[in-house]
């Protein structure tokens, strides 16, 4: 499967998630992991840091799910946890950076050019509350 993730704990305690993407990413292949983190799942609420090598190809059905909310069509408040996002494609970026904007996950997700300071973000805004 094009993408790994590792489970790891911040100071305080508060999982997130450790996502290495590669090659090309389909929607089943977002699918499997997202599923771990929809309300109800083992890692509801857990923050994010998603590593993605260069010419990771995210098909549009796998944006679609990485940034689908499932409480928007509920009236309740789009997703609280951070996702701090390591991508280093421009066009990648701009895409995401759209789709993410259009979904409601803006306040929550940052985008970054190294994992040291993804990670920190996200620790930091987990640790905060």
């Amino acid at each position: 499967m094009p993408i790994t993730f590792t489970i790891h704990e911040t100071p305080k305690g508060k999982k997130y998630i450790r996502t290495h993407s590669f090659g090309v990413v389909t929607g089943e292949d977002a699918e499997a992991m997202m599923s771990q983190l929809r309300p109800g799942a083992p890692l509801e609420g857990a923050g994010v840091l998603s590593i993605a090598d260069s010419g990771t190809d995210l098909r549009p059905e796998a944006r679609r799910i990485f940034t689908e909310n499932p409480e928007a069509s509920s009236g309740k408040s789009p997703l609280r946890y951070p996702v701090g996002i390591v991508l280093n494609s421009a066009p990648l970026r701009v895409v995401m950076s759209f789709v993410i904007r259009v979904s409601g996950s803006s306040d929550f997700t940052k985008f970054f050019s190294s994992e040291e300071e993804a990670t920190a973000w996200v620790i930091e805004r987990l640790d905060s509350k």
